[in-house]
């Protein structure tokens, strides 16, 4: 009985594999607590004549910093996989 090699699969860096999931989890962590404060903090509206910084610029930035965060993290996916170790 011969080895199919159409089955194969490289195999996984797990140091690599457990950089990118640990940099994930605390991306999601980061995202969710930005959206769960925008979620929950009522707004409120100032005197129309004076400028008031938005409410949520903060949470926001933390929001664009997570999606930019996990894009980056879709390109090191990439970098998990062994060029040279397969399995079955």
């Amino acid at each position: 009985m011969g080895v199919d090699f159409a089955q194969q699969e490289p195999a996984v860096k797990g140091d690599t594999l457990e950089e990118i999931l640990s940099e994930l989890m605390d991306v999601v962590s980061d995202l969710s607590s930005a959206v769960a404060t925008i979620v929950t903090t009522p707004v409120t509206i100032g005197v129309l004549a004076t400028p008031t910084p938005q409410p949520y610029a903060r949470e926001a930035s933390r929001a664009y910093q997570a999606l930019s965060s996990l894009a980056t993290l879709s390109i090191k996916l990439n970098t998990m996989k062994s060029r040279v170790v397969t399995l079955q």
